[in-house]
């Protein structure tokens, strides 16, 4: 990222800058990511009755993409098995 930051002119530098442009992104564990989308899902479930997340899923193409590595996942039976019980 560092690298992409001296590639920009100064003025471009500038103007992000001034509007308060983070340089750095969050980085999450594996984990972490994990749980915030299994959220979302329980989210999901709630207002729709069900958790069958389409996988093109419009409204939330993360939860739909993420849903859909889910069944993958499990399919070729690695999920990890507290991931299975929750």
């Amino acid at each position: 990222q560092r690298l992409k930051k001296k590639r920009l002119s100064k003025e471009r530098l500038q103007k992000l800058e001034k509007l308060g442009f983070e340089w750095e992104q969050e980085t999450k564990t594996q984990d972490e990511v994990w749980d915030e989308m299994f959220e979302r899902l329980k989210a999901f479930g709630k207002i729709n009755g069900h958790c069958f997340v389409p996988s093109r899923y419009k409204e939330d193409p993360k939860l739909g993409s993420w849903v859909h590595r889910q069944r993958h996942t499990r399919e070729i039976k690695k999920l990890r098995s507290d991931r299975l019980l929750k």
